[in-house]
């Protein structure tokens, strides 16, 4: 049907079909010339009475909430005596909800989000659930191609006339569903004549808040752990084998590489997705619409703010950030985070270094001095005037005894014996009292000669350690300026990729690759045609060489219709790659050096005090130790000896 066609609505005004917006399976959205916030579907079939009967019904029970968040029918359009199609309110700058998930669409697309966005697109999402449902309707075909989300994380329904309607006692079936988003009781089963319940679409609902909170994984996509060929997303979900929940010995399988470990969920939503997927919660205990809206506007008041990319925010009780570590483990950016040097950009790590320079260190500690000289005690010089008087008369009486003796040998030595014996009595008897005194101090100041010759952080040594710091980041910046450069001599691969990344793989007609096997791939990172290569394809768990063939096929007929233009600059979303990088490594390091100039910091401090109390318990045993030094020299035979 061509633009300025004249219908009818339901109460027989005048319909002037505008511009074409839009193209299906089904029909083609247009403009409407006498409203602009409002479009019309006209089908390329005329619909069957029974289904326009069921448009009838929808446009009846349109209501204020119904229309705010959903592409709800408000009358019928015929030509003649046949109905052609429908109005509905205009929706203007809504996406696909798939691009949204993965990193690198939402990069394209939503170049603003962070985690905060993705939870509260989430959270409208089960606001709009909790609506159709509240109006006595199911939505049925529950799949991200069904959802779109505008750039403030509103979301509205589409192909509404696609949902189960009930009018009394009459009830319209939704007869077609993407088995990704389907429940296990619903897998391998036909949809005609099939009475859905919200509980069915709880299930639905869960798949998607888990791809928004968890980047575009699917909860059933993941390392397969059994033998053989994995299963295929339906046979998963049929068998339960959610990737997240934790008991791989049962399910028999393992989240992707790279994956958001559900520990960075709190512990609610985490209880919440094991309700909805594992069949030990019950089938009929799915978390509806009201607790999903309720649990997610709780989880952005439980965030805080990365300290070194800005954009990262996660839960407060986590340790570290987890989007750091995936950004780290996946080398790819997450989350838009774009570091720019110019006029006016302060270099926060040189003002750190210029403060960390800054401070004055103290010079190298000191030997421990020696005890200061003391005059000896006049007791302990007497106790040596008479020991060395007594060891005289001894060395006298063996002298004389010797000579007395000198014809019994053994006598002599008998004689020497007993004289030294009794002068090491009286040697030990007078030396007691000043041995005792310096064996009191010596325990106390050779610990302290231990405490004085060990510093537990030395800042000369942190310091030293921080310059490693300088250099890293000194390679930071030379690699930034490689890179840019790079880019520029490598334009034509740059704008390649640029315009492979224009061509995404849902919705895309490659042979062999339907909504599942989409949805797998995304789950590894697989987004658009340019990360498409044979060896990555081929690592995806159930994906061989001919399917991996047909993407490359794909890929290449693409290429084929590339055209580099040489006056053309490096991409921007490349530069900004490159920046988020760049600036990924910058702050880290940023940190680390903040955290190191805190220690050093913390380390001059405590080396002063060290210093003070080691001089105080210097003070306080020195003089003691003197005094016991020269009073053991004192009292001895021989001088000097302590």
């Amino acid at each position: 049907m061509t633009a300025s066609v004249i219908l009818k609505d339901s109460v027989g005004r005048q319909i002037t079909l505008g511009m074409e917006l839009g193209r299906g399976g089904e029909g083609a959205v247009y403009d409407v010339r006498e409203d602009e916030g409002t479009v019309a579907k006209i089908y390329h079939k005329p619909p069957t009475p029974d289904h326009a009967a069921k448009l009838e019904a929808m446009a009846h029970a349109a209501n204020s909430n119904l229309l705010k968040l959903a592409a709800w029918p408000t009358s019928v359009l015929t030509r003649g005596n046949q109905r052609v199609g429908f109005l509905m309110p205009k929706a203007s700058g809504y996406r696909a909800a798939f691009e949204l998930y993965g990193p690198k669409l939402r990069l394209q697309k939503f170049p603003t989000a962070d985690w905060r966005f993705l939870i509260r697109a989430a959270a409208n999402t089960a606001r709009a659930f909790n609506v159709v449902h509240a109006s006595g309707n199911i939505i049925g075909d529950v799949n991200h191609g069904n959802l779109v989300i505008a750039k403030d994380a509103t979301v509205r329904l589409i192909d509404c006339d696609s949902f189960q309607i009930t009018d009394g006692r009459k009830t319209w079936f939704c007869e077609v569903g993407v088995g990704t988003h389907q429940p296990p009781e619903m897998q391998g089963r036909s949809y005609a004549g099939l009475t859905r319940t919200a509980n069915h679409d709880a299930f639905g609902l869960a798949v998607l808040i888990f791809q928004m909170l968890c980047l575009g994984r699917h909860p059933y996509s993941g390392r397969f752990l059994g033998r053989g060929d994995p299963p295929a997303i339906e046979d998963a979900i049929r068998e339960f084998r959610y990737a997240y929940g934790g008991d791989a010995r049962t399910t028999l399988m393992a989240p992707p590489p790279a994956s958001l470990s559900v520990e960075a969920l709190p512990s609610q939503i985490r209880q919440m997705f094991e309700g909805a997927f594992l069949q030990s919660r019950g089938r009929g205990a799915r978390p509806d619409a009201r607790l999903w809206t309720s649990a997610l506007s709780d989880l952005e008041g439980q965030l805080r703010n990365c300290s070194i990319v800005g954009s990262h925010y996660y839960l407060r009780s986590l340790p570290t950030c987890p989007w750091c570590d995936l950004e780290s483990l996946s080398g790819a950016a997450l989350f838009p985070v774009v570091f720019v040097d110019g006029p006016g950009v302060q270099d926060r790590f040189m003002l750190l270094w210029r403060q960390m320079e800054a401070e004055r260190l103290p010079p190298p500690r000191p030997p421990m001095p020696d005890a200061p000289p003391a005059v000896p005690d006049p007791k302990a010089k007497a106790a040596g005037s008479r020991l060395r008087t007594i060891a005289a008369g001894v060395g006298f009486a063996l002298l004389a005894g010797g000579v007395a003796l000198a014809e019994l040998p053994g006598a002599g030595i008998v004689l020497a014996a007993v004289l030294g014996m009794v002068l090491l009595a009286v040697h030990r008897g007078l030396r007691a009292p000043f041995r005792r005194a310096l064996s009191g101090t010596r325990d106390e100041w050779d610990s302290l000669r231990k405490e004085w010759g060990t510093c537990e952080r030395d800042p000369l040594q942190i310091r030293a350690a921080l310059y490693g710091l300088r250099k890293a980041y000194e390679g930071v910046q030379a690699d930034r300026a490689a890179r840019l450069r790079q880019l520029h001599d490598h334009r034509r691969a740059a704008q390649l990729r640029e315009y492979l990344d224009r061509f995404q793989i849902v919705g895309a007609k490659i042979r062999g690759i339907g909504p599942a096997r989409a949805a797998t791939l995304q789950s590894y990172n697989i987004e658009t045609a340019s990360d498409v290569e044979f060896q990555a394809v081929v690592a995806v768990p159930g994906f061989g060489p001919r399917t991996a063939q047909n993407l490359v096929a794909w890929r290449t007929q693409l290429e084929r219709r590339f055209r580099f233009d040489p006056r053309r600059g490096v991409p921007e979303s490349e530069i900004a790659a490159v920046e988020n990088t760049i600036g990924i490594k910058r702050r880290q390091l940023e940190q680390r050096l903040s955290v190191g100039l805190g220690e050093l910091k913390a380390a001059i401090r405590d080396e002063q005090i060290a210093r003070a109390s080691l001089q105080d318990k210097f003070n306080a045993i020195a003089a003691r130790r003197g005094q016991a030094v020269a009073d053991s020299r004192a009292a001895s035979i021989f001088f000097g000896r302590v």
